[in-house]
């Protein structure tokens, strides 16, 4: 179970992202490339339908423009949780398989995207 310390709300949302990698890292890499829409590109045919069906629901705009609406608060919270996740891969490669490294490196509009997929 990990514990995060921090002094602010931004440093929260960067120690969760943080822990998430450590403790689900490929899932959390696959997840979020899925949501891109870019899956068949990542790893292949098999993902094609999916990404089509996100592109045609406009997943990936609607992604863009819900973290534009967010607060600016909230937009440097969800950034910090990417550069969490991309500290950890940095910090850990040999944790993270191969074929999801090319996902990295996250960024706050990921986080939106796989919310709203």
């Amino acid at each position: 179970m990990p514990h995060i310390y921090a002094k602010t709300e931004e440093g929260g949302f960067y120690g969760f992202g943080y822990a998430q990698a450590q403790s689900h890292g490929n899932l959390l890499l696959r997840m979020y490339g899925e949501s891109r829409a870019r899956a068949a590109e990542y790893w292949g045919e098999k993902y094609e339908s999916q990404d089509k069906w996100l592109v045609a629901n406009d997943v990936p705009a609607r992604s863009a423009q819900w973290f534009r609406q967010q607060t600016p608060q909230m937009q440097k919270n969800l950034e910090a949780f990417a550069a969490g996740v991309n500290a950890y891969a940095a910090a850990h490669p040999d944790r993270i398989a191969p074929e999801v490294k090319l996902v990295l490196p996250l960024r706050g509009v990921d986080i939106i995207a796989h919310a709203s997929g």
